[in-house]
């Protein structure tokens, strides 16, 4: 239960619980981007290093030896970055569900770290997952012409080129899926 937030000036805020100190931004300086995980928050620096702040039980804040990173997603347990070779690294995470298995991902333009998942937008506009697909999260095999893609904790959502949204996943009767309305 975490929202955070960058204004142009680079300043942040959050809201939510701090029960970890997700919300300490006093390390997260000279950023790009942020990204807020269950536990823990992501700051992209403007030199392609990644900081971090919350919990770390999982070592889902092992990321000081990040480099040329051009995007990160934080997940609940786990963090991901995209290098700006196209290739993943990844921190932290449950061995179970093995979110970090992104060793082999190449190509990829975009991640996205959900509560169990770890999701890659390859270039080709089709998307590739990690492990967990109890609430059907990783039904994404038939899914093409995709432009960005951005993960729940039991759902993944991807957006096509012609404004369309595909989901897959979500638990019984929680409307996580309930895009056919949405386009443009």
């Amino acid at each position: 239960n975490l929202s955070v937030y960058m204004d142009d000036d680079g300043k942040l805020t959050g809201y939510g619980d701090n029960e970890y100190q997700q919300l300490n931004f006093s390390n997260l300086t000279d950023l790009k981007e942020i990204s807020a995980g269950g536990f823990h928050t992501l700051g992209l620096r403007n030199d392609c290093t990644v900081l971090a702040t919350g919990y770390n039980a999982y070592g889902q804040l092992n990321v000081k030896q990040w480099s040329q990173v051009d995007h990160v997603s934080a997940g609940r347990y786990h963090s991901l970055g995209l290098r700006d070779d196209g290739t993943v690294l990844c921190t932290g995470g449950e061995k179970k569900y093995a979110q970090c298995d992104v060793s082999s991902w190449r190509d990829i333009i975009q991640v996205s770290a959900g509560r169990y998942n770890s999701y890659g937008l390859q270039s080709n506009g089709t998307v590739i997952t990690t492990s967990d697909n109890g609430y059907g999260q990783a039904n994404i095999s038939g899914w093409n012409d995709i432009i960005q893609v951005s993960s729940g904790t039991y759902h993944v959502l991807g957006l096509r080129s012609d404004g369309t949204v595909v989901c897959a996943g979500g638990q019984k009767g929680d409307g996580a899926c309930n895009v056919s309305s949405w386009s443009d």
